[in-house]
């Protein structure tokens, strides 16, 4: 009973069977009746009265973590309330691995979106690198990392992470704010309608070794990866930073020929899976998070 009105009152992608949120009768009516109350009281931004009323908003909604500290999110979009209502339970592996970290820890956050798991991290003392190249996207991190007062531990970096350093062309899933399934180089192929994705812009990319090298920032203890599409092209610019990575955690599809190379680069380097978690997303049931540890390779078969 509670999980249906849940669905009613809170629905999720994740309840629905096809990629993209489809709004029910609930949240229809609270759209339609926002419509009317904008129009009536012209708070579309056409004058002083609406520009001012906008600006007074700042939508943001406090989550928990534990018994004495939480986050606080910039919200004022659907997706960005489920982001930030869901955060320990969307992944919860990912969280419990998260909670292991030790203080001299260095954590990459590739592909943070609006920063869920860097910041997260980042309130557990953790050194914290958030990479985000969508414009949307980062200025939300940005604003979580200064709302939590964590802008000495999370540094937000704003380039695609790519296999070399050079300006590639970056399919855009649509403009609108927490959004992803964005892809480096091509269309995600995670999209179940391409030609959907019409947004293309060229954007800077860099490879974590020049990153690193360039940037003489901290090498990686612990590395999640998760940008929908181009997770080979990250591990294949990373030779040189993977000496230092312990454990990684990446989202993968095991029916994807790149993803099994990346499962195979990572099982040559010594690192072996840990821990599965299937992915909450009913329209792909290949996806799963997946947890690789470096271990003690035998070099003698025996």
């Amino acid at each position: 009973m509670k999980e249906s009105i849940r669905k009613i009152l809170f629905p999720l992608p994740r309840d629905q069977q096809k990629q993209g949120f489809e709004p029910n009768f609930y949240i229809k009516f609270l759209r339609g009746i926002s419509k009317v109350l904008i129009g009536l009281f012209k708070l579309n931004g056409v004058n002083r009265f609406s520009n001012e009323f906008i600006q007074i908003l700042e939508p943001k909604i406090k989550i928990p973590i534990s018994s004495n500290d939480s986050i606080l999110f910039r919200t004022g979009h659907g997706r960005l309330l489920w982001r930030a209502k869901t955060l320990l339970t969307e992944e919860p592996m990912t969280i419990e691995w998260i909670d292991r970290f030790s203080e001299n820890d260095i954590f990459y956050d590739i592909g943070a979106n609006v920063g869920n798991y860097s910041i997260y991290a980042a309130k557990k003392s953790i050194r914290s690198f958030a990479f985000e190249p969508e414009i949307l996207n980062l200025s939300l991190l940005y604003e979580n990392i200064f709302l939590n007062n964590v802008e000495k531990l999370c540094t937000p970096v704003p380039f695609a992470v790519h296999d070399e350093t050079a300006l590639e062309k970056f399919y855009l899933k649509d403009i609108s704010k927490g959004d992803a399934l964005h892809s480096i180089g091509n269309k995600s192929y995670l999209l179940e309608n391409p030609d959907l994705s019409t947004k293309v812009i060229d954007t800077f990319t860099m490879s974590l070794d020049d990153l690193i090298k360039n940037y003489n920032i901290p090498s990686p203890t612990k590395l999640k990866i998760d940008v929908d599409n181009n997770e080979l092209n990250v591990i294949l610019g990373a030779n040189k930073a993977l000496e230092s990575v312990k454990e990684i955690c990446v989202e993968l599809d095991l029916n994807f020929s790149e993803h099994v190379k990346v499962k195979e680069i990572l099982e040559e380097k010594s690192f072996e899976i840990i821990c599965k978690e299937n992915g909450p997303i009913n329209y792909n049931t290949n996806i799963a998070n997946y947890i690789f540890r470096k271990g003690f390779k035998c070099k003698k078969q025996l």
